[in-house]
């Protein structure tokens, strides 16, 4: 399974140069295989933002770009890469090719994030690695660091919170998900409401990881 999943970190590389190659919409490029269309449709007509959420999993960027193709105004979260070199590259990469809306975590990309969501845009971001303004929830019966954004963001602005999930089928080729959105309670005790939804999310993580555990990045220590 390891040997799996470093082979698939050495394709994600490999695809970001030809990343504006995939798409989920035009059959001439590399096949994204799109799953659950009637989903798209239903969460259009609501009026409620949304927050589309995932991990690390095949090639994880293109989700963001599935969902800008769809037609959703998305706004990606991303965390800036530690090699200050590279970075660059990737946000020129990521801005050109994936959506044009790019929010950095932390407190630079707070205020880009709430005004995005409060205009009613759809926000997309990974859940599964560890961020300093988290809370310690069971991942796999173990307690893992995770983010309470998504939490916080259904509970203030009433937003839908809708898993989604890319599968590598064979080399290039992938089938996308989007799910519906998941059923979460506002009890109006806060702390335990962010807790309670934030174990569901984990919960959801850990069926993706079981549907293909190799895709998933294991190299990142959720339970450091």
């Amino acid at each position: 399974m390891i040997d799996r999943m470093w082979k698939n970190i050495g394709r994600i590389f490999g695809e970001y140069i030809h990343i504006n190659k995939f798409s989920v919409i035009d059959e001439k490029k590399n096949k994204i295989v799109f799953v659950n269309k009637n989903n798209v449709e239903i969460l259009k007509k609501n009026n409620k933002p949304i927050v589309f959420f995932s991990g690390h999993f095949a090639n994880f960027e293109l989700m963001a770009k599935c969902l800008k193709e769809l037609g959703f105004n998305i706004g990606a979260i991303y965390r800036p890469l530690n090699n200050i070199f590279l970075n660059p590259i990737m946000e020129f990469i990521r801005k050109r090719d994936i959506c044009p809306i790019q929010i950095e975590k932390g407190s630079t990309g707070t205020k880009k994030l709430i005004k995005h969501i409060a205009a009613n845009n759809p926000l997309a971001l990974m859940i599964d690695q560890r961020l300093s303004s988290s809370i310690r929830v069971p991942f796999f019966n173990q307690p893992a660091t995770t983010t309470t954004t998504p939490a916080q963001l259904a509970l203030k602005y009433d937003a839908l919170l809708v898993p989604v999930f890319l599968k590598r089928l064979k080399k290039t080729h992938f089938e996308f998900f989007i799910e519906e959105p998941l059923l979460v309670k506002n009890t109006n005790d806060y702390e335990k409401d962010i807790f309670n939804i934030t174990k569901i999310l984990n919960k959801k993580i850990e069926e993706f990881i079981k549907i293909d555990p190799a895709s998933w990045l294991w190299s990142h220590d959720r339970w450091k």
